[in-house]
């Protein structure tokens, strides 16, 4: 919140619990674990980490439009 970015789900609306639970427990583990797969969002068109694509979240900054029920 201090830096205006939030996560937003691809799929839906809004995030599950689940979803959040998975995306920050697991999956940020494995990638602490595994200092590479960082490297990935450098190459995804999205900027997307690992966990971001498994779980189809993605980072945006609070002042980016909606439009057509998409983030832009």
């Amino acid at each position: 919140m201090i830096f205006g970015i939030r996560v937003i789900s691809l799929k839906n609306d809004r995030l599950t619990w689940p979803t959040v639970i998975f995306r920050e427990g697991a999956l940020r583990f494995v990638t602490y674990i595994v200092w590479g797969l960082y490297i990935i969002c450098a190459f995804t068109p999205k900027k997307q980490g690992i966990a971001d694509l498994l779980e189809s979240t993605a980072v945006v900054h609070e002042g980016y439009l909606k439009l057509d029920g998409k983030w832009r």
